[in-house]
């Protein structure tokens, strides 16, 4: 919820609805992601991760769920498995809204993507086109980058492609700890998708043209 919380709140008027998905990406994909995570910290890490997890969602209560923030902000949500589920879809295409905000690992479909009047978006912790795919972020700490970044980008049915309409980059350590570095990004995400969408909504935005190809990167195996 730490995404997307400042951008909830400065937009609340303007929402008319929000669909939250399940931490999945496709077949077998939740445990490809736990699978990460445990490639990544190894036992005990993983061990500590989940009990400091634990610790502040619980204890410390300093995690404020999704739905929580939805409903005192009275924005209605639906909860769904996939963007491609019917209700989901006819939903988005019978509201004929003029911006819809993506930021979820799956693929929308053209029906979504061709109903807002405007387009659209997602958000992306990359400076697009390099890192497109999934772990931006762990991938550029990878690749000792300098810099790591956001942005948002109308989409297109091809992966994280699409005009990007705003980045923003971050001078960061790369000697940190991916966990500090995850953070610090998704402290960021909700200021991008605010200065994004305000371009956006006037339709006044210029796309960023690439300088390169890009680059494109999958799930990290153990060897990474």
């Amino acid at each position: 919820v730490k995404m997307f919380q400042l951008f909830i709140e400065a937009n609340r008027k303007e929402i008319n609805h929000v669909f939250v998905f399940p931490f999945q990406t496709g077949k077998n994909s939740t445990f490809k992601q736990w699978l990460f995570f445990f490639n990544l910290y190894g036992f005990f890490g993983s061990f500590v991760k989940a009990t400091k997890l634990f610790r502040q969602k619980f204890v410390e209560k300093k995690f404020k769920s999704i739905f929580d923030l939805l409903e005192q902000k009275n924005i209605q949500y639906t909860i769904a498995t996939s963007p491609s589920e019917k209700c989901v879809i006819d939903y988005i295409q019978n509201a004929h809204p003029d911006i819809v905000f993506c930021a979820l690992p799956q693929i929308v479909p053209n029906e979504i993507l061709n109903a807002p009047k405007i387009g659209t978006f997602n958000k992306h912790s990359s400076l697009l086109p390099s890192y497109r795919g999934v772990y931006p972020v762990f991938w550029q700490m990878l690749n000792h980058e300098k810099l790591l970044g956001i942005s948002v980008h109308k989409m297109e049915e091809k992966i994280d492609k699409g005009h990007i309409v705003f980045q923003k980059s971050f001078d960061r350590d790369m000697n940190a700890s991916f966990d500090e570095n995850y953070d610090f990004i998704i402290d960021q995400t909700s200021d991008v998708l605010n200065q994004a969408y305000q371009l956006i909504k006037k339709e006044h935005f210029k796309p960023i043209i690439p300088t390169s190809k890009g680059s494109y990167y999958g799930f990290p195996s153990q060897k990474d």
